[in-house]
């Protein structure tokens, strides 16, 4: 059992509660079927990313036998066969796509959208320069809007710019980290497209992302319509921002995000503390400026 957890990678199941977005900033958190409704957006993206990840744990078997970390996942370690892996990834393919069948018709065309980007990238996305990371940005994107739909309300623009952002900054500093770890892997190129990328390059789209990520932020809580006062959130959002920029320059994190999210205290209080405010402003709303 903890062998088959550990392939479907429940602990990157963090990245799809940006399905509850929709619900928390919409107002909307006091009707119990939204939450429902979220809550079955947020398992049909944990099965379906699921079985993505099984895919592509299969076809990257050989590779990642050479990753100090990734050697111990699995299927490159021999603890689960190719063949049960195939079996497992078909159960929580069925489950995502029937969940989101059962919910609407949009949810469901969003599923699939996601299930046709996931595989392009496991098979061609993830070694074309830049297309990699802006793939996995999307993937952001429709995990927020899915769950934005389900409660029959639309996003805005800000929305998803600030999280195009977000996601292609977190995407640029996986890729740093990786490179960084190639001195570990005895020469051995594990992602191919790495070998496109300079340590240059790479630093430099990281600090471009982490400005677009705080710039459209700010923006967002200033020209909106938004209350203004959600300006007090940017020093929040910009200390976390930079506070994971300057760890990743320092050889601390970036490489897997979930591990991040689950176990560094300063990002967590960062985005408690974030929550706390944005809910508090949403379902209070105070006027302390002019519109």
């Amino acid at each position: 059992m903890l062998n088959t957890l550990r392939l479907i990678r429940t602990k990157q199941w963090t990245k799809n509660f940006m399905c509850f977005a929709g619900i928390i900033f919409s107002g909307e958190m006091y009707d119990l079927n939204h939450w429902f409704s979220s809550f079955y957006v947020f398992l049909s993206f944990c099965f379906t990313s699921s079985s993505i990840y099984v895919l592509n744990d299969i076809i990257d078997k050989d590779a990642d036998s050479f990753h100090p970390i990734k050697k111990h996942r699995p299927i490159p370690s021999g603890s689960i066969s190719i063949k049960s892996a195939i079996i497992i990834g078909l159960f929580t393919l069925f489950m995502g796509v029937t969940i989101s069948w059962m919910l609407s018709p949009n949810i469901f065309v969003i599923i699939l959208i996601y299930l046709i980007n996931n595989i392009l990238y496991t098979i061609y996305f993830k070694k074309i320069l830049l297309v990699d990371v802006f793939s996995i940005s999307f993937g952001f994107i429709l995990r927020l809007i899915s769950g934005i739909y389900v409660i029959n309300d639309l996003p805005t623009p800000w929305i998803i710019l600030c999280t195009m952002f977000l996601a292609l900054f977190l995407g640029f500093s996986k890729r740093l980290a990786e490179k960084a770890s190639l001195s570990k892997m005895k020469g051995h190129m594990q992602r191919e497209v790495l070998s496109k990328y300079t340590k240059e390059s790479l630093i430099s789209l990281v600090n471009e992302t982490s400005f677009g990520s705080v710039l459209s932020y700010a923006l967002f809580t200033t020209i909106s319509e938004n209350n203004p006062i959600m300006i007090i959130t940017i020093p929040v959002v910009y200390y976390g921002i930079t506070y994971y920029k300057l760890s990743l320059f320092n050889g601390v994190m970036g490489e897997e995000l979930e591990e991040v999210l689950l176990t560094d205290k300063k990002i967590q209080l960062c985005i408690a503390l974030w929550l706390i405010l944005m809910i508090s402003i949403i379902y209070i709303n105070p006027i302390l400026f002019l519109h």
